[in-house]
């Protein structure tokens, strides 16, 4: 429950950062500025009771929203149910599900806008720091880890610095340090080849349904967010461990 009143929050946050309006104010609906009532919103349980629309306009609700506050509950739970079963401390718990609320807004944003929120990431960055200075103090190795994630994210930079940012945007460079330093060695860099698999899966498959609808609108040149991906990777290696690479 907690997760999913937290994942409400973040679809505010992605929806109006950078765009002047700030988190004050009541929530509206975006079509015809009506001000939402207690009753309308209650995380998943209100968009399923008014069918996906609008109480007053009737205008379609976006899916996104009960979908982040679904996600962000069932990764709160997650991430408790490892600190039950001794895997997480709960000061490392606390840390994690603030990294993943980070996680959550940069995907929103990125899948709206194409653009990864710098001061998202910077923040980002500060709780991955935090959590190498915890895994030094706490006696883990630390050394493998930072180095992988600064040689992970020294490849993407040269990609995005190459291609002239055709192939890689700089946010995802910076995004990329910040993901590598929140997981163990070999971790992130299994983390790093399970985005590049299910990013070009995903990127295959939606150009095959274009060609399929004969629509024109998806090719293989076209633009598609890499950030999702690169989350979607870490939460694959934090929750479900996979053994890809030999070490």
């Amino acid at each position: 429950m907690f997760g999913a009143i937290v994942g409400s929050f973040l679809n505010v946050v992605a929806i109006r950062y950078n765009t002047g309006t700030g988190l004050r104010g009541r929530s509206q609906c975006l079509s015809c500025t009506r001000r939402l009532g207690a009753l309308q919103l209650i995380p998943v349980v209100s968009f399923i009771a008014l069918r996906g629309r609008c109480h007053s306009c009737k205008s379609a609700i976006s899916f996104q929203y009960p979908l982040v506050e679904a996600i962000t509950a069932l990764t709160f739970l997650g991430t408790y149910s490892l600190m039950i079963g001794g895997a997480l401390t709960p000061y490392m718990s606390i840390l994690m599900v603030i990294a993943f609320s980070l996680m959550i807004v940069i995907t929103v944003y990125d899948l709206r806008h194409q653009i990864i929120p710098n001061m998202i990431v910077y923040l980002l960055l500060t709780v991955g720091i935090i959590r190498v200075a915890l895994a030094f103090h706490g006696g883990e190795e630390v050394a493998a880890r930072v180095v992988a994630a600064f040689s992970i994210a020294i490849v993407f930079a040269l990609l995005w610095l190459f291609s002239k940012g055709q192939w890689m945007g700089l946010g995802d460079a910076k995004l990329v340090l910040a993901l590598a330093l929140l997981l163990p060695y070999p971790d992130n860099l299994e983390a790093v080849m399970l985005a590049f698999w299910t990013g070009a899966l995903v990127g295959l498959a939606l150009v095959a349904i274009g060609k399929l609808r004969s629509r024109g609108r998806l090719t293989i040149e076209s633009e598609i967010p890499f950030a999702p991906f690169l989350i979607l990777g870490f939460y694959i290696a934090f929750f479900v461990p996979l053994p890809i690479l030999p070490l």
